[in-house]
């Protein structure tokens, strides 16, 4: 995860942080979308490697 610039892992608090946001909109009938993001040095990886070690930005 992402936060003010620094990079960490996605905690189990801050997963349900996430979660208990999402729900929290969800009950007033609005949808979370999350985009991640990887950068690439090289070439393509095999989708499996690409959906492993994404960065969740948080703003």
């Amino acid at each position: 995860m992402e936060w003010d610039g620094r990079r960490g892992p996605l905690t189990g608090t801050a997963r349900a942080a996430a979660v208990a946001t999402s729900d929290e909109r969800a009950s007033q009938g609005l949808r979370v979308l999350a985009v991640a993001r990887w950068a690439l040095d090289g070439p393509r990886p095999a989708q499996e490697e690409a959906e492993s070690a994404l960065t969740l930005p948080h703003q």
